[in-house]
This record gives structure tokens, sequence and C-alpha cells, in this order.
């Protein structure tokens, strides 16, 4: 998969498109520019004299640029009684940065290549902010580029743009320094020793160090966090976050930094209600359907922290009414709109047919794939509607073909068709394209084990773990694999390797433990549990399976000690 064709040459040339043939399995690949240039941004330059990148209308980015009349009434005022510069003048039309979201984001193309002038959520479908990602509080974890902790950022949602701090053609800082923050930030309440708390001449004493804080990516690129957020050590232990305090006081610890913060700047504020559900619902994957709600209708959240919460919804209910996604589906805010037309599958198909269809026909082509997949099997009479959309979600699961997300996503609806023979088929192709994407081993598994080939079925899971030897999913349905065949004691070994390589997920030791009991090691199962139950949050299904137990093996120590955590 790591290929220049289809990981990096989109992003570093001009007017590329990858022309990636499933038959073949190889790319034809064509550009105007093997480099970055100003088609990039600008489009076509063959008159560069009277080109317009930005046109308004027909479906286009509307324009950044204004006349030079305008351009002086406008600007950043820094007031110096006050700490934060305001926007003077018109309000900003910052649609320009969809350009720069094309590449400066973690997405999925919809398809082939990059139109400058065309808008981002038709051209891609952004990835939300999930674990393992993002970290619980929002900060940058995998690599996902600047899209996705950028839009949650107060800068953002004040106005400000990439060209208010980047060079618009070469895009480095426009200062070095703390420089670059005061053009907005008052010096002399932020460039004071009094607030960073350290030299201002040293490390400490600069402002990204602790507001954008960095990670390394590919052993060489290191990026900042555009999310602006202030260190909240207090946090970092209870929802293993990292804070920028303990990144650089590497000989210290979280309760160090919180009594630092404290003797310089007071007590931590307490995060609003709506925060405090939000990096809950990041950090356990699920809420209580009522606060989850509670989040995503708080208008005072941003947009991409609101839609990011719809998209986790199926961990949190298994069903949701036309009622309740309605106002979503008819929102101003595309990401709202996104999201809730990737959570079709908790309707039910008669509430599919309500409100929700009218994603089918929004005005973004990330919303009307993301809300197609949801009609590959459901009776509608706007037979026309529906075909046009899944045409489009065709498309791009083809334009992603050369990877093993995309074929994943053709093996699913062609098996929600009934055509056994293409699914098997597009997870074939994926395995040969990628053989390190774990779920089309599982996926081929199943609709082997579902034509009863039980054989081969175990064969797509050994070659998976041959190919993934520290894949703690495969690792787990191997296990049931060998269950379900009788190999029990073989099914030990699987979930202990499952639970090694990931020893958060509740389900896989809950299996382990259980696979233990089958072969008669209750009590090496018991004991197990005892010294675990606390990492896992005392989860009830652990507790009643300890009770359990400790009923089986008569021993009332033990059912004392998992009774006081059964609530």
């Amino acid at each position: 998969m790591q290929n220049w064709n289809g990981m990096c040459a989109d992003c570093h040339s001009d007017g590329l498109k990858r022309n990636y043939s499933i038959p073949k399995k190889q790319f034809d690949t064509n550009w105007d520019n093997i480099n970055v240039g100003c088609q990039s941004c600008h489009n076509d330059m063959t008159d560069h004299t009277k080109n317009t990148a930005y046109k308004a209308g027909d479906g286009s980015i509307a324009g950044h640029l204004t006349s030079s009349d305008k351009q002086k009434a406008m600007g950043w005022l820094l007031d110096p009684s006050k700490p934060v510069a305001e926007w003077q003048g018109e309000p900003r039309d910052n649609q320009f940065m969809e350009t720069c979201f094309s590449c400066h984001s973690l997405r999925s193309p919809l398809t082939d290549g990059i139109e400058p002038k065309t808008r981002f959520l038709d051209q891609f479908s952004p990835s939300l902010l999930t674990q393992p990602l993002y970290h619980a509080d929002g900060q940058i974890n995998d690599e996902v580029y600047v899209y996705g902790s950028f839009l949650q950022s107060k800068m953002y949602d004040k106005g400000v743009n990439c060209l208010d701090c980047h060079n618009k053609h070469t895009m480095k800082v426009k200062l070095q320094g703390n420089g670059l923050c005061l053009q907005c930030h008052n010096a002399q309440v932020y460039q004071q020793p009094e607030h960073t708390i350290h030299p201002l001449d040293s490390d400490g004493g600069q402002c990204v160090n602790c507001h954008m804080p960095q990670t390394t990516y590919m052993g060489v690129d290191a990026r900042r966090d555009h999310s602006f957020k202030i260190p909240r050590p207090d946090l970092s232990d209870q929802f293993n976050t990292p804070n920028a305090c303990v990144n650089c006081h590497t000989d210290k610890d979280n309760k160090w930094a919180v009594a630092a913060l404290k003797s310089n700047f007071g007590a931590p504020k307490d995060l609003a209600i709506s925060e405090q559900y939000f990096i809950t619902l990041l950090h356990n994957r699920t809420l209580p359907l009522e606060q989850h709600l509670a989040l995503i209708n708080d208008s005072s959240m941003s947009d991409i922290k609101r839609a990011s919460a719809i998209a986790l919804l199926p961990n949190s209910t298994q069903i949701l009414t036309d009622r309740v996604i309605a106002p979503w589906v008819s929102s101003e805010l595309p990401l709202l709109r996104l999201a809730t037309g990737l959570v079709g599958q908790i309707l039910s198909p008669e509430d599919r047919l309500k409100s929700f269809k009218a994603l089918l026909t929004d005005e973004f082509k990330a919303v009307r794939t993301a809300a197609a997949n949801h009609f590959v099997d459901v009776q509608i009479k706007d037979l026309a509607v529906v075909q046009q959309a899944l045409n489009e979600l065709s498309i791009a699961n083809e334009v992603s073909s050369w990877r093993g997300e995309g074929n994943l996503n053709r093996s699913i609806i062609y098996q929600r068709q009934g055509r056994t023979e293409q699914a098997i088929a597009a997870l074939e192709h994926g395995l040969i394209v990628d053989p390190y994407f774990e779920p089309n081993y599982i996926n081929l598994a199943d609709l082997y084990r579902n034509n009863n080939q039980v054989k081969r079925e175990g064969e797509i899971y050994q070659n998976g773990l041959k190919a993934n030897p520290k894949s703690a999913t495969l690792h787990y349905a191997y296990g049931m694999y060998q269950i379900r065949n009788g190999a029990k004691a073989e099914s030990v070994a699987s979930f202990k390797t499952a639970v090694k390589y990931d020893n958060t997920n509740t389900q896989y030791v809950y299996l382990y433990f259980l696979a233990l009991d089958n072969v008669g090691k209750t009590n090496v199962a018991l004991n197990e549990l005892k010294r675990v139950l606390k990492q896992y949050q005392y989860q009830r299904q652990l507790v009643e399976l300890g009770l359990n137990f400790s009923q089986k093996l008569n021993d009332r120590e033990s059912y004392n000690f998992f009774v006081r955590f059964y609530q």
C-alpha cells in the first residue's frame, strides 16, 4: 500500500490522476507537473493573467480576494486595552481554505485527483475525531494533518485562516518565534514571564511549545497540533491524554505539572458540561444516550465535535428515530449532515425513508455517498435519486480500490446485494493490495463460514496472522473460529495473545477468561480476573463473570470481593 501513486502523489504533484485498474492491479498515473506548483491551488494556469482561482457560483469555492479599498478597511485590530485582536470590517470569507484542506487533512477521496476550484466535501469525506486518530481531548495522535485539529480551535471559530500565519506561496510561517502569535495576542499580557512561566528566550517561553506541541511522523516530519489547546495535566491521568508540561519535563509527572500550573494560574477551570461529555465520549467511546444527544445539540460546541459525536452514536444506541435526526438532516452545517449520513444503520428502514432520505440529494457529494450506503438494500420509490447517489458511492469505492478499505467497502455493498462471488473477489483483491488491513481477512473468513467452507475460513485467519502477527483483532477472531470448531484448548492461547496486544478491550479479556473456564482452569481465570479488574474499570460483565466463577468454585472470599463492585 505504501506507494507513491496512492499515498503521496495527489498532494505532491499538479493535476494528478491515479488511474488505478482493478483488473490489472496497477496504476496508470499521469500528471501535469511532478511537483507542487501554482496549479495545485490556482487550477489551470494556461493563461495565468486571466486565471481566477476562486470563482463564486457553479458550486465552486467562493473567493477570498477583495478589492484594495476593502482590504484597507478590513483586518485584525489589536486594541492595547484588550488581550486579543478582533476582526474589523465585513465578515471574512474563508472558503478558500477548502483548497488547503484537500491536502492538509486525513480524508477519503470521492474522485480521482484534486480539483482546486471544487469544494472540499465534493471531493473528499474527512475523518472525524475518534480514537486512536485523536486523543480523548482532541489532541492529535495519529497522522491526521491539520484539518481536524484546526476546526476544533477558537482560532477557526473566530475567523482566523491559514494565511494569517503562513505565507500563501511558501507556506512558511510569516514570523519566527513568538512574534507570530503576537500579531493578534497582546504582548503586554502574553509576552510576559508571568504568563510563560519560563524565560522568554527559552524553549519553554515559546508559545507554540505549550499550545501547539509537535508530534513527529515518519521519523522525520514534526507537525504541530493546530487545536491551540491550553495544557491540562489535571486531565491526563484520568483520560490518558498528553500535555506539553511533562512532554518537556520528562523527569516529572502530571501531579507535579498540576501543582506548577496551579501555583502560577490558580486552580484549573472546570470544563463546560458538553466538553466533559465530549472528552468522556472519546475516552470511553460511548455515553449515556441523554448526555450524548445533549452534546450533539449544543450549538456552542464546534461543528466537528458535534459531528464526531453523531458518528459515534452507534456505540451508545442501537436505534434512533426520525424525530431525533431530522434537525441534523436539515442543519446548515455540512459536517452534521455528513455525520448523520454515516450512521443511517441505526435508523429502521422505515425511518430512512423519512427525513434521512433528503441526504441523498444533499448539495455535497460526501453527504450523498454517506447516505447512499444505507440504501443499498432498502426499497425506495425514487429509484433515480438513490441510483445516482449509489453510482457516486461506487465510483468513490473504486477510486480507493488500491487500498484495503476501498475493497472492503466494495465487498460490503456486493454482499448486501446478494452478490457473494463479487464480494469475495473484492476482498481477495484487497488482501493482495494491502495484506496488512485486518478487516478484509475477517470479512472474507465470515463469507466462507456462511458458505460452510470451514477449512477455507481457517486458512484465511492463518494467512492474516502470518501477515499481522501482532493483530489483537485477528487473534481474537481466530480464537472464536477455534471455539466454534471444538479447539477449546487452542483458543485459550489465541485469546491470551489478543489481550497481550490490546489490553483495553473488555471483550477480548472476557473471552479469554471464558476459554480458561471451558478447559477446566476456572481457578486460574478467577485469580487473573481479580488482578486485572481495576484495569478494566470494574466493567459489569467482568464483575458478573467473577461472581459466576466464585459460585462455581464455592469461593466465598472471591464472591465477596466481586460483589462490592456489582451495581
